[in-house]
């Protein structure tokens, strides 16, 4: 009952030591999210951020993981519901962008993020193998509704379900990264993501017989 009750604790500990993080990390972005602005966020000395993780990059590993799980059962929840493959990919799409359109930094630590060396480095097999099972959570809904719109013809019989999927959710990423890119040089895009998520959504949705868009 003791070991339960500490475990417990525990994780409502990292959890708040987490939510810290991500505070500093919207406020100030990537690269001045240090231990010690995560200590200060929170009130804490670095030492008891360092009884519950061995490194800064130990840290945000575990904020990235908890992302993209969080991002995978959301686009998982939008695509399930979706009443077919058009609406599917738009939903991925827009279910995606949307989760971070106003938190880019928190993109670039889900994706970018996990490419530095440093906090590559500190992913290992166990955690990697955790991130894997994510990619099906989140394109299997979406997979599934193309491959039966490709069995009832609404589909080009060469289409690939699981690339199309991919697809879609990497140019989300894309679009993503061009927000975040342009926003550090104060080079605002031509075109308003409302439209380019617009046309995204398009030409996702015709490449399977949909038309319009869901708006």
């Amino acid at each position: 009952m003791k070991a339960r009750h500490r475990e417990r604790l525990r994780a409502i500990t990292r959890q708040a030591i987490l939510a810290g993080a991500e505070a500093v990390l919207l406020r100030d972005g990537l690269d001045a999210t240090t231990l010690d602005a995560i200590a200060a966020e929170l009130g804490w000395t670095k030492q008891g951020l360092y009884y519950h993780y061995a490194s800064k990059e130990a840290l945000l590993a575990e904020l990235a993981l908890q992302e993209w799980t969080a991002a995978a059962d959301a686009v998982q929840a939008a695509t399930t519901a979706a009443a077919g493959a058009p609406e599917a990919l738009e939903a991925l799409v827009r279910t995606y962008v949307g989760r971070y359109s106003g938190r880019l930094q928190v993109f670039r630590l889900a994706t970018q993020g996990a490419q530095l060396s440093p906090l590559a480095a500190s992913l290992g097999r166990q955690q990697l193998a955790a991130f894997r099972p994510l990619n099906d959570r989140m394109y299997g809904p979406t997979e599934q509704k193309l491959r039966e719109a490709r069995r009832a013809g609404a589909a080009d019989p060469a289409l690939d379900p699981r690339r199309l999927t991919f697809v879609a959710h990497t140019s989300a990423m894309g679009l993503l990264g061009m927000l975040l890119m342009v926003g550090t040089v104060d080079d605002p895009l031509r075109h308003s993501e409302k439209a380019l998520v617009d046309e995204l959504c398009r030409a996702l949705r015709s490449a399977v017989g949909g038309r319009g868009r869901a708006g």
